[in-house]
């Protein structure tokens, strides 16, 4: 059985329970947009806000300047913001089995596609501190699944790649990941975790 030293767990879908749709379905209700059409921006656009390359009220600009909406760019608040509080929720049970791996001797860190608004409130809800590493897109300049994201990780981690586990709930990230040597699970669910880290040791029944 190979030796696990460190585990990345992705925030969005995983830490926490979130979903862009969720962002994009009360924005084109609030401004009045083709749902369809904004999230065809949406998605073009958001590699380069996550990858730090734009600031926030960039990406709604650029949004705003296809979809022909002048509203989104009169935009002075942080939508972000605003509607990841609103809707975002901590996954309780999945931040405590992250403790719980912490204190069994195994690292424990962070790797997250996002932007800097959205992870401040992130750390509101979850205790950063407890997580060993921190790796955010935007900070890094790279955003999963580019392969140069996981080895700018690779390089700043003192294991191999195949001590690390990374847990995603998007399956480009995950085998990404294990393109790069890195052991990688699927987020589908608690359960399937705990089943999935039982069955490598990690966990003890």
């Amino acid at each position: 059985m190979k030796r696990t030293s460190c585990i990345l767990f992705d925030v969005g879908g995983v830490l926490i329970n979130w979903k862009n749709r969720w962002l994009i379905d009360e924005i084109s209700k609030k401004y009045g947009l083709d749902k369809h059409q904004l999230y065809e921006e949406f998605s073009k656009c958001l590699p380069l806000l996550y990858s730090g390359k734009i600031n926030e009220k960039q990406f709604w600009n650029k949004i705003s300047n296809k979809i022909k909406s002048p509203n989104l760019s009169n935009i002075t608040n942080s939508l972000f913001d605003e509607v990841f509080r609103k809707y975002a929720s901590i996954n309780v049970p999945l931040v405590n089995l992250a403790q719980q791996i912490k204190e069994s001797g195994i690292k424990i860190g962070l790797l997250a596609n996002t932007e800097s608004e959205k992870f401040e409130v992130v750390k509101e809800m979850i205790p950063i501190q407890n997580f060993d590493f921190v790796f955010l897109s935007y900070q890094i300049g790279f955003v999963k699944p580019d392969m140069k994201i996981y080895q700018y990780v690779l390089n700043r981690l003192p294991f191999q790649s195949h001590e690390i586990i990374f847990i995603d709930d998007r399956k480009s990230n995950v085998e990404a990941a294990k393109h790069c040597g890195i052991e990688a699970i699927e987020f589908f669910g608690l359960d399937g975790l705990i089943e999935e880290l039982t069955t490598r040791k990690i966990l003890k029944i």
